[in-house]
């Protein structure tokens, strides 16, 4: 609303512009993510050695992670290195 009241000043994309920025960042955002989790699959499928060694941390840790354990990095901090380099 207040862009409109400076309409002189600048030019202000359209509403069907804002839904064409909208769609194109949503995409571009699930594409980066998928090429990221495909990276780190595949890197983890060249390196059994690494894939051993993330997946004795996880039997390791006896249970499901909760979310929190997960976002801190502490509880697996090899998963969180794995995640980080991907």
């Amino acid at each position: 609303m207040r862009a409109r009241k400076q309409e002189g000043k600048h030019r202000h994309a359209s509403s069907e512009e804002l839904i064409e920025h909208i769609t194109t960042f949503s995409l571009v955002g699930y594409e980066t993510s998928s090429s990221v989790l495909h990276f780190t699959l595949w890197a983890l499928a060249k390196d059994p050695a690494c894939q051993q060694t993330l997946r004795e941390e996880i039997l390791q840790f006896g249970r499901e992670p909760t979310f929190d354990e997960i976002w801190n990095g502490e509880a697996l901090p090899y998963l969180e290195a794995v995640v980080k380099e991907g």
